[in-house]
């Protein structure tokens, strides 16, 4: 994986949970496996989780799991959320 190809873009992730959750991010871009890596970080303690991820040019789904229970970052739930990397 190189950014300088081209194909790569760094991309922003952010999610609203409550301060001191664990969260995580999974998608189509990681086979759909939360891991350390796809931890997002709550820097201000506000609870505003971010991350910053390399992927691919291309369109992506994914949820965030937060403490154990997958959320959708649109506003249909029952949905995955979706990212055009362009």
């Amino acid at each position: 994986m190189r950014l300088s190809d081209g194909l790569w873009r760094w991309t922003k992730f952010e999610c609203r949970a409550a301060p001191g959750s664990e969260v995580f991010i999974a998608g189509t871009f990681n086979n759909w496996k939360p891991s350390g890596l796809h931890k997002l970080r709550d820097g201000n303690r506000d609870g505003t989780f971010g991350t910053l991820l390399q992927l691919r040019r291309g369109r992506h789904e994914y949820r965030f799991l937060v403490n154990g229970e997958w959320r959708s970052g649109s506003e249909d739930a029952t949905r995955n959320s979706v990212m055009n990397v362009g």
